[in-house]
């Protein structure tokens, strides 16, 4: 691992842990005694976030961590959609007997959650079903464009202490693209995983309505 890729990782690890929150405007030298990490290779790592759509730079007021707005959230929802409505038919060609064993599993785990608070284990359970559909229609590209996309949902959640979640219905859902997928029917897994992102959307838009304020103004980093 180089430098630069230790001090993403450490990056993203900080920001996932709320100790940088949207709107901060961030000191690159204090964040470099924090992290432990050199001015360089931290840089070069910011700017990879900046790429990504994590922070925002511009020469006056410096690297910011990006707010994600109610907006910003309805087109990762979109861009989900149209990248797993499109894999998922590569995917029902393409699925194993251990494919759909390791989906089943994760269904299993899913359900044993979802009775609990809609913590970071929660995400990762849903985004791995989401992730291993698209993996097995074998574009690596739409794998990586949807985990980056997932992720960003994921930070949304966690940074606003967000606790909402679909449940039942979700897990439901969840299943009828399994047995979709289990029967190897195309089109009724098309139209599940669609009815699937289309609710989530949906339920998610109306609790994060008049939510875009929140963290409207930039902070500073604590130093102390």
């Amino acid at each position: 691992m180089t430098k630069t890729e230790l001090a993403y990782n450490t990056l993203k690890d900080f920001i996932f842990q709320k100790k940088i929150l949207p709107g901060e405007k961030i000191f690159l030298e204090n964040l470099s005694k924090k992290l432990n990490i050199s001015p360089t290779p931290l840089r070069e790592a910011l700017n990879r976030l900046v790429q990504e759509g994590y922070v925002s730079y511009n020469s006056n007021r410096g690297f910011i961590l990006q707010v994600i707005s109610t907006a910003a959230v309805e087109m990762l929802y979109e861009l989900c959609e149209a990248l797993e409505t499109y894999a998922i038919k590569k995917t029902v060609e393409n699925i194993t007997k251990s494919d759909l064993a390791y989906l089943k599993e994760n269904l299993l785990r899913y359900r044993k959650i979802i009775a609990d608070e809609y913590t970071q284990e929660r995400f990762l359970i849903n985004n791995e079903f989401h992730i291993r559909i698209a993996s097995v229609s074998g574009n690596e590209f739409i794998v990586k464009i949807l985990a980056l996309t997932l992720e960003r949902l994921v930070l949304k959640w966690m940074l606003e202490n967000i606790q909402h979640g679909r449940g039942p219905a979700g897990y439901d859902e969840h299943k009828a693209i399994y047995e979709a997928l289990e029967k190897r029917d195309a089109e009724s897994a098309v139209e599940n995983i669609r009815t699937h992102i289309i609710n989530t959307k949906k339920s998610v838009l109306e609790y994060l309505k008049g939510r875009d304020d929140l963290f409207k103004e930039p902070r500073l980093i604590r130093t102390g």
